[in-house]
């Protein structure tokens, strides 16, 4: 689990009072590794209001406002962008070990990037662009095995030890199907939270799927995992998402789409994992999807009047429903 702990009264309007708030991600760093000040982040429209552990229900980030955790409730994804926020990097976001997002562009966040980024194992994406930084960007940054792009255009007195542009990989030209397909999925659904503000290919650096929130992608650049559990978004499936021929997880649980499943999800031959539990999902599990020769795990479970247009076989399938009626 991470947390925020706040410093004592005292180190109020140190230098710190402009660095990040941010969760560390065990008991034991909760109880011996203070992060940030108290209040430390200049946040003038107030989007921060929920990162606060002391609000009961709020004790967990995977809750927070620009906070997306993984299945292990450890974060995965810090997006904060266009907020108008200012302040601070801090070292002590190298802490955060499962980090695979660090979207912080459109801001106006000042003073250097710490070293300590480069602690980030699992960061698959780093946007710092369109802010006011300056100094080094740290050579510790350039060693990241899964870093597939990282963007500091648009900043300050940047000082380039790295000849790091918006994509490491500028060769990868994305699929126009998979971002047909993705661009309608999203604009059938509805994001509070707006963790789906990257899914927009008209913006530069963006037009590349491989580096939206929630997409991961294979060595040959194609869409490989489709992860947006617990964001609230409600809406509709639709059948565009049978272009996704790579795909191999479809990780949507949590969430509030309702209508039906397509029966082009049946054309995912590469299927390995498919998570639709604690939606508000209704009508025929498609027969389609028995077929895939690569499912493993197949998960419709807390939803609403589904039924099985086959016969299931647990535990592959799960989901107490009755056989449809032909």
């Amino acid at each position: 689990m991470t947390y925020l702990n706040s410093s004592s009264r005292s180190q109020k309007g140190s230098n710190r009072q402009n660095h990040i708030k941010m969760h560390y991600l065990s008991q034991e760093i909760y109880t011996s590794h203070p992060l940030v000040s108290e209040n430390s982040l200049q946040d003038p429209n107030n989007v921060l209001q929920s990162w606060d552990p002391t609000v009961p229900g709020l004790d967990n980030p995977c809750g927070w406002v620009g906070v997306q955790c993984n299945t292990q409730y450890k974060v995965q994804t810090v997006n904060l962008i266009y907020n108008k926020l200012s302040g601070q990097l801090v070292p002590e976001l190298g802490l955060l070990s499962d980090l695979e997002y660090l979207l912080l562009y459109g801001n106006m966040i000042t003073g250097t990037i710490p070293a300590e980024l480069g602690n980030l194992k699992k960061l698959y994406q780093i946007n710092l662009r369109q802010n006011k930084l300056s100094g080094k960007i740290p050579s510790s940054i350039a060693n990241l095995p899964m870093l597939h792009s990282a963007d500091f255009s648009d900043n300050g007195a940047m000082l380039l030890i790295l000849t790091l542009c918006a994509y490491l990989l500028p060769t990868a030209h994305p699929l126009v199907s998979e971002v047909k397909a993705l661009s309608v999925f999203k604009n059938s659904l509805q994001d509070p939270n707006k963790v789906l503000q990257t899914w927009d290919p008209t913006v530069p650096g963006l037009q590349n799927p491989c580096g939206w929130v929630g997409v991961r992608c294979n060595n040959q650049y194609k869409v490989q995992t489709v992860n947006l559990i617990y964001n609230k978004l409600s809406g509709k499936l639709v059948p565009e998402l049978g272009l996704l021929s790579d795909l191999e997880y479809l990780l949507l649980y949590g969430n509030m789409i309702s209508g039906t499943i397509p029966a082009e999800i049946g054309n995912l031959k590469k299927l390995y994992q498919i998570n639709l539990r604690q939606n508000r999902l209704s009508g025929k599990i498609p027969s389609s999807i028995a077929n895939l020769p690569m499912l493993h795990s197949a998960d419709f479970s807390g939803n609403g009047a589904l039924c099985w247009d086959f016969r299931p076989t647990p535990p592959k399938f799960m989901g107490d429903y009755p056989l449809c009626k032909k």
